[in-house]
């Protein structure tokens, strides 16, 4: 894993530094359409194929967040200052891109119904086999985000049962698009949050800039 995000990186760096001045950056273009632009030509590159990858470290997903955030700090065309104060988390749902992380989590969950609707066979066995042998396995991972859907989704009538997912593969096999609008509509919900957090968030430096003015006024006065 760490050769194959190592090289991800590389080739999405490399294609940024080519169309990073002509377009990405480009202050002529609206910043919608150069974060368009950024997803298809760039997040293609480091993010290709994310589904089927084993839950990568905190160590290599820092990797991940890190090489993401400052290209998208670019993108975004944020100045010095506001490099150094605008938290992560806000340059990523101004980017409307999600911490790698959770795109792994959607990833993987709409590339599970594909695997299971598709096949082959073999495939799905040796998975099976893969967790009963190795930790780490890709349906462990495959568990934990299946988790994080039940933790966005508490009050969907049909939940999913971890402790048997024979339900949930018979769903995927039948080809049914609900399971598509449901992973994509948690993710909506999880942006939600996000940005209900971000506000929240300002809202306290906010109130507390503020606590400091009137105390600082009142000794004035005093």
């Amino acid at each position: 894993m760490d050769l194959e995000i190592r090289s991800r990186i590389g080739q999405a760096q490399a294609a940024f530094n080519q169309v990073a001045k002509p377009i990405l950056s480009n202050r002529h273009l609206p910043e919608c359409t150069r974060v368009q632009l950024f997803q298809a030509l760039i997040g293609t590159k480091l993010f290709f194929g994310f589904g089927a990858w084993p839950t990568p470290t905190h160590r290599q997903m820092a990797k991940l967040k890190a090489v993401l955030l400052r290209m998208l700090q670019k993108v975004l065309r944020l100045s010095k200052d506001e490099i150094m104060t605008i938290p992560a988390s806000e340059v990523f749902r101004r980017a409307k891109q999600p911490d790698a992380r959770v795109r792994l989590a959607v990833d993987r969950l709409l590339y599970a119904q594909r695997l299971w609707e598709h096949g082959p066979e073999d495939l799905q066995h040796l998975i099976h086999r893969e967790q009963a042998l190795c930790t780490g396995s890709w349906l462990e991972g495959l568990l934990a985000d299946l988790q994080w859907l039940q933790m966005m989704e508490h009050d969907v009538p049909s939940p999913i049962d971890l402790t048997d997912l024979t339900a949930l593969f018979d769903l995927w096999q039948s080809g049914s698009a609900e399971w598509q609008k449901r992973v994509k509509c948690a993710f909506r919900r999880f942006q939600r949050q996000e940005h209900m957090m971000q506000q929240m968030h300002r809202l306290d430096i906010f109130f507390n800039h503020l606590a400091v003015l009137l105390d600082v006024s009142r000794r004035i006065a005093m």
